[in-house]
């Protein structure tokens, strides 16, 4: 594998997005709401928005399996202008993927990586 420098984690293709591509219409959230369920199977319930920006919505969830809670999660929720954006999106997982190795106490780590029908690639 190929060692990135600095200069090349500080300079990204979501820093050359233009305005349009990140000033989303915030009506694409409106469902989402504490208590709704998220994911594939509906395992993800949202707690808290915890923040929100040009990419889309961060969330404070909790991973649920069998009706129980199994563990507390973060789900960075992506607006639609991000997901249709084929060079975001290839940086999007670049960064997922090298965040996935790193180790420190205050990242946290990436599980994985979800698409649903209603936040995932549009199909027009």
């Amino acid at each position: 594998m190929k060692n990135e420098s600095m200069n090349d984690l500080s300079q990204s293709t979501l820093d050359t997005l233009l305005p349009e591509d990140v000033n989303y219409d915030p009506g694409q959230f409106e469902t989402l709401k504490p208590g709704y369920l998220f994911g594939e199977f509906q395992n993800y319930r949202l707690e808290k928005k915890i923040g929100e920006g040009g990419m889309g919505q961060t969330w404070l969830a909790m991973k649920v399996s069998g009706g129980e809670d199994v563990q507390q999660v973060v789900c960075k929720i992506l607006s639609d202008r991000i997901r249709e954006n084929a060079g975001a999106m290839s940086e999007v997982q670049r960064v997922f993927d090298l965040t996935k190795k790193a180790f420190h106490q205050n990242i946290c780590p990436p599980r994985s990586r979800i698409v649903t029908n209603i936040f995932g690639p549009r199909n027009e």
